[in-house]
């Protein structure tokens, strides 16, 4: 065997390892609010996701990072995807990546931009949560109800990572986690509805403090985002629509956003 053909059949087997060996994408119209997700070494398998958190997973974003046409948020897809042999979470990610690429035309770069934004940090009064003391569970496991009211953010194991991505999500800024705890934590977290002043008493900043010993406090910084665009021409029925009829309702409304 020559150098050249090796170095060839090395790339195609690279390649080949960057996808998954056979995967369905079929959109979900059913409009259940619940959700479904299963990584395991060979498969994935993504039930009724909006197409962002799909995005976000593929890459592992922060909400706030990214940056796309507003209907990745509104539609939803059933991913169920097999690989030829045993694969790690972060190939399983790469070939996840290579998926959406190829059924949705998806294209990403990223910027640098300075944003204002908060970290998150213990108070001077001490820090309020202890760590769970079941070891065993590292996936973020909370809850997050809305309620005339207040908001409720009800947490079973939860990194003070996952909680800045909630906080940014609420805040609608960047918020970076610099407390320096890599425990997971259990908690409920309680505020008022539309108070997000700082000196409002009831608000998500005096409750981080009374309820948890944590702060935000401003900070302006450079963020890496990431931007998006999805090309119309790869919304085939045949790439992904199996259970919708050609030109069904939900690729209509696709092709016609893309305009």
């Amino acid at each position: 065997m020559t150098k050249e053909l090796a170095c060839l059949l090395l790339a195609a087997s690279a390649a080949a390892q960057s996808r998954f060996e056979v995967a369905s994408v079929k959109a979900n119209t059913s409009e259940d609010r619940s959700s479904f997700s299963r990584m395991e070494n060979n498969s994935l398998v993504l039930q009724n996701w909006p197409l962002r958190r799909i995005i976000l997973k593929a890459y592992g974003l922060k909400d706030y990072a990214l940056t796309g046409p507003d209907w990745l948020a509104s539609l939803n897809f059933d991913i169920n995807a097999k690989t030829e042999g045993p694969a790690t979470e972060a190939a399983l990610r790469q070939m996840l990546q290579a998926l959406l690429a190829e059924r949705f035309g998806l294209k990403a770069h990223t910027v640098a931009q300075e944003k204002q934004g908060y970290v998150l940090l213990p108070v001077k009064a001490g820090f309020k949560l202890s760590p769970v003391r079941d070891g065993s569970a590292t996936t973020d496991d909370c809850d997050l109800s809305h309620f005339p009211q207040k908001t409720r953010l009800s947490c079973r194991h939860c990194s003070l990572d996952y909680l800045a991505e909630v906080l940014s999500g609420q805040l609608d800024r960047v918020v970076v986690d610099q407390s320096g705890a890599q425990a997971m934590y259990a908690f409920t977290l309680e505020w008022s509805v539309g108070l997000s002043d700082e000196s409002a008493a009831t608000s998500i900043f005096s409750a981080l403090n009374e309820q948890l010993g944590l702060r935000l406090d401003t900070a302006k910084r450079r963020y890496q985002f990431w931007w998006l665009t999805a090309s119309p021409k790869h919304l085939q029925p045949t790439s992904f629509f199996r259970s919708q009829t050609p030109r069904g309702p939900v690729l209509e409304q696709l092709l016609n956003r893309g305009r």
